[in-house]
């Protein structure tokens, strides 16, 4: 389980390393990470060593069923959006939003 200090509030995600495998120079890890109840504003940090590597190349995440959750690079956060129907636009999920609690993505995350 990882740990995350946010505005005074602990965040508590969920990271289960399924398999690691060589893949060239660096690895590959599949995880499936259980999102919690309290979304932080600009997404849920992910350290690499929170999978066992030192640095990120490349991260794909699985969509949920009514949410799209992407990897922000830049940042290493897991950003979560909402579809609206009616005007075809992404939003990002409120800070705290619990709309996801206890749902579990499938990260594959390559780096060294």
């Amino acid at each position: 389980m990882a740990l995350f200090l946010y505005g005074g509030v602990i965040m508590a995600i969920n990271i289960a390393v399924k398999r690691r495998k060589k893949f060239y120079n660096g690895y590959m890890i599949t995880a499936d990470i259980t999102l919690d109840n309290n979304y932080p504003v600009g997404g849920w940090e992910i350290k690499p060593s929170a999978l066992g590597l030192s640095m990120f190349d490349m991260v794909l995440l699985e969509d949920t069923s009514d949410y799209v959750v992407k990897f922000d690079s830049a940042n290493n956060k897991i950003r979560a959006f909402e579809l609206d129907t009616t005007n075809d636009v992404l939003s990002e999920l409120a800070e705290k939003a619990s709309d996801l609690n206890n749902k579990v993505i499938r990260v594959i995350a390559i780096g060294y």
